[in-house]
């Protein structure tokens, strides 16, 4: 609860009215955060353009990955994971999140969160892509988030194309733990 006003004549003697922000220091425990409130960050960020590809037509991992260990097993984690896909002429490429070995996206498998189709006969275009999603892991054990993708029979799917004028693309995946 927020202290809206002080009565400065109930202070006792010495006590100073008021404190600069420089004098104030520490931390909030996180297990005293309030609900929604970030309690952790950590980032995975690669600009090396080693472009993930495969031919499967069920989930393969990319190898981008990122692992956070929840301080709460009541916490939420919040997945963001960008990049730059593609697919071979005429094809499709689907992208998901994995939790470990658990696709967290909703249906049935294969499924995915995004997809990509490319209806030209040439070379893929490359597209910027983003996912992001909500999970309850119900853990306080590191857990990894995995970028999955796939495509359709005969086919090729591509994430984290490097541009051709610029040799690289830059490929993130954050994940947040929001407290309960």
């Amino acid at each position: 609860m927020a202290i809206s006003q002080i009565n400065q004549s109930s202070l006792a003697s010495g006590v100073p009215s008021s404190v600069a922000s420089t004098a104030i220091t520490g931390q909030l425990p996180a297990a005293n955060a309030p609900s929604g409130s970030i309690v952790q960050v950590v980032n995975y960020y690669s600009v090396t353009g080693n472009t993930a590809t495969t031919t499967s037509t069920t989930p393969a991992s990319t190898g981008y990955a990122v692992t956070i260990t929840p301080k709460f097993s009541t916490s939420r984690i919040f997945i963001i994971a960008s990049s730059t896909c593609g697919s071979a002429a005429s094809g499709s490429g689907y992208y998901t999140i994995f939790r470990n070995s658990t696709n967290l996206a909703n249906g049935t498998a294969p499924t995915a969160m995004t997809s990509f189709r490319n209806n030209t006969t040439g070379s893929s275009p490359v597209m910027p892509i983003c996912m992001q999603t909500v999970d309850s892991p119900a853990t306080t054990s590191a857990t990894t988030y995995t970028v999955y993708f796939f495509c359709n029979s005969g086919n090729t799917a591509y994430w984290a194309i490097p541009q051709s004028d610029l040799n690289t693309m830059a490929t993130s995946i954050t994940a947040m733990e929001i407290a309960a």
